[in-house]
């Protein structure tokens, strides 16, 4: 066994057991890791953009990602009513008012776009976290997040030594020559493998198998383009990681790309069934 890939496995099961304490607890332990992993992913994205000669509004988008990762906590959970959204639009809004009175912009139009795709891309999607922890229950249940990680990790892991070992057939070669069609079917089945188990482990009530086969496949997809498009991003950047902070396997958007993806996703699929379970 390589030290590379020793490293990887023991910061990802490492990461993946504090992520599962987190998750377990209660809404403030999820909120306390994904809001640590939504600040760093948020910290490389800017470093993306000051490499491409942007000065996005680093610390003002972080304070307005804990801001509203708070409000989707105390709103998803009951503890304050929907109508507090309205205070995120003032405070977005001020982006605009700080790059106004910035003396040091030379690029106001892309300052502020690189702040808002980061808020776009990191921030909205932790934030649908939340309300899918309560989605079918007034308190916490930690079963789909804990699931749709499952799916994530055991797809992410099965396609890297599937397409590292197996792999032949580049599956989009001007983006990310190493990924390859192998990687991503033995990623797909061991996706689909892993359904079953924690079918048979929660049962039909808490996990209806039609349901999560469902968010099995939003997962397979998605989570390559996720990972697609952050290659796109280093691509464009002439990097190969995002960041250095999890040995083995570069920076936090290397490691959390797909889950961003999917979680917006995964959070439209739940209201769909859940409106045509009302209709139907």
């Amino acid at each position: 066994m390589t030290t590379e890939l020793r490293n990887r496995l023991i910061a990802g099961f490492s990461g993946f057991f504090l992520m599962l304490i987190g998750i377990l607890w209660n809404e403030w332990s999820l909120w306390f890791v994904f809001s640590v992993i939504g600040l760093m992913a948020l910290h490389e994205f800017f470093q993306f953009a000051e490499k491409l000669e942007a000065k996005p509004l680093r610390l003002y988008a972080m304070f307005l990602s804990v801001l509203i990762w708070v409000l989707a906590v105390l709103t998803a959970s009951g503890k304050a009513p929907d109508f507090i959204w309205f205070l995120v639009y003032p405070a977005v809004a001020l982006v605009f008012l700080i790059k106004i009175y910035d003396k040091t912009t030379t690029n106001a139009f892309r300052d502020i776009a690189y702040t808002f795709l980061a808020l776009l891309q990191v921030t909205l999607p932790i934030a649908f976290i939340f309300p899918l922890v309560y989605f079918s229950k007034a308190h916490y249940d930690y079963l789909n997040i804990f699931v749709l990680l499952f799916f994530l990790w055991i797809h992410d892991i099965a396609a890297y030594f599937g397409g590292k070992y197996l792999g032949k057939t580049p599956l989009f070669q001007r983006i990310s020559p190493k990924k390859t069609w192998e990687g991503s079917f033995f990623g797909a089945l061991a996706t689909i493998i892993m359904l079953f188990i924690l079918h048979n482990a929660f049962g039909e009530e808490k996990m209806p198998i039609y349901f999560w086969a469902g968010a099995a496949c939003i997962v397979i997809v998605i989570s390559t383009y996720g990972d697609l498009l952050m290659s796109l991003y280093k691509r464009n950047i002439d990097i190969k990681d995002s960041g250095s902070s999890i040995p083995g396997h570069g920076g936090f958007l290397d490691r959390f790309d797909g889950f961003l993806l999917i979680i917006p996703f995964i959070y439209t699929y739940f209201w769909l069934v859940r409106a045509l379970m009302f209709f139907f």
